[in-house]
This record gives structure tokens, C-alpha cells and sequence, in this order.
């Protein structure tokens, strides 16, 4: 019995320094807001690249529309030939000019070309030596290009729009910057949650309990 009397006094007595001082406190609270306020300035220089990034992504899909449909059309309707530069057979030339066309386009554009070629455009192999013609022999004539443009130009579309869509994001850079942030808003809360709970006992409560028990003893 006096041993537990004694370990009350003294955990009584303990508890008078178990306040957390206001400077721990006020510095969670600055700490919390200086959180709060980067998270803030990082959100909006993320909006604004968002907004950079969502014009010059409108303009490249614009480019790129236009350079897919002109390509497509160029093989749709003539035979044109590789770069010619001294020392380069010109048959590889064109071979290596149809493979990166092929490329460039895509299957799905590629098939639509090889349906509307005009009649009389002979077939193309690309720089595989092993593999078949990558644009066919034209059969089509003007009046089936012409009606089969709009599919063409969604070929083109559809092709632009999902390379745009694999692409990589900055935004998403921003979004992890965030995600990092509040967490560590989450830990400086829990912590000032904790701290906050004030166990002490005043020091003249103490006096009166501890004299109170030494009372007893006697």
C-alpha cells in the first residue's frame, strides 16, 4: 500500500511537466499552414501549366491532323518516291519512305488509304525486306475516294486522339505533389491532436493531493 501511495505521489508530481508547451503547439499550427499555403501556391502553378499545357495540346492535335490527313491523302492519291541523296539506292529510299509513312499512319488509317488508292497506283513494300506491301495497288476511283473521305479524316482523328491520350501528363505530377502534401498535413494534425490532450494536473492540486496521501500514511 505505501508503495502505490509513493508511485502516485510521484506520477502526480510527474504530471506537472507534462503540459506541451505552447511554442510545440504554435509551432504544429505554423507548420500546418505553411502546408496548407504551398499546397495552395503549387494548385494554382498547376492550373496555370494545366492551361498552357491544354492550348499548346489543342494546337498540336490541330498539326497533327492536318499533317496525318495530308500524308494519308499523298498516298491515297500518287506514288510518291524516297528522299534521293547521293550514294542511297533509290529503291531503298522509297522502301524506307513507304515503311515510315506505314508508321506514321497507323493500321487503322494505313487500311482506310489502302481501300480509296486510285486505280493505277502500284503497291509499295516498306523496308522490311520480308513483309508484303504496305500500301496496296489502287483499285479505287475519284467518286469512292471522294465518299470515303469523312471515314478517312475519323481514321485520322481517332488515331491523333488516342496517341494524345497515352501520352504523359505534367498534371499528374502536380496531383502527387498534393496527395504528398495533405499527408503530411494528416501526420502534423494527428500529432497536434495528440499533444493537445492535456493530462497535467495543476501544481497547487497536486500539492493538496500529494498532503492529502502523506496525511493517510501517518
Amino acid at each position: 500500500m505505501r508503495f502505490m501511495r509513493a508511485f502516485l505521489v510521484s506520477v502526480l508530481l510527474f504530471a506537472v511537466g507534462c503540459a506541451t508547451p505552447p511554442e510545440v503547439k504554435q509551432a504544429l499550427v505554423s507548420l500546418d499552414r505553411s502546408y496548407a499555403e504551398n499546397a495552395k501556391v503549387m494548385r494554382q502553378y498547376g492550373e496555370l501549366v494545366g492551361t498552357v499545357s491544354d492550348r499548346f495540346d489543342q494546337l498540336n492535335r490541330y498539326v497533327q491532323y492536318r499533317a496525318g490527313l495530308d500524308l494519308a491523302l499523298l498516298w491515297a492519291t500518287t506514288n510518291p518516291p524516297g528522299k534521293r541523296e547521293a550514294g542511297v539506292d533509290p529503291a531503298a529510299a522509297d522502301a524506307a519512305y513507304a515503311g515510315a509513312s506505314a508508321a506514321v499512319l497507323g493500321k487503322e488509317v494505313l487500311a482506310v488509304v489502302n481501300e480509296i488508292r486510285l486505280a493505277g497506283l502500284p503497291g509499295r513494300r516498306g523496308d522490311d525486306p520480308t513483309g508484303g506491301a504496305v500500301f496496296t495497288q489502287g483499285s479505287a476511283n475519284m467518286d469512292q475516294l471522294v465518299r470515303r473521305l469523312p471515314r478517312l479524316v475519323n481514321a485520322v482523328a481517332a488515331s491523333v486522339d488516342r496517341a494524345a491520350h497515352a501520352a504523359p501528363r505534367e498534371r499528374a505530377a502536380f496531383d502527387a505533389y498534393a496527395k504528398n502534401v495533405e499527408a503530411l498535413r494528416q501526420i502534423n494534425a494527428t500529432v497536434k491532436r495528440y499533444l493537445d490532450i492535456d493530462v497535467t494536473v495543476a501544481p497547487q492540486d497536486v500539492r493538496e493531493i500529494a498532503d492529502a496521501i502523506r496525511e493517510i500514511q501517518r
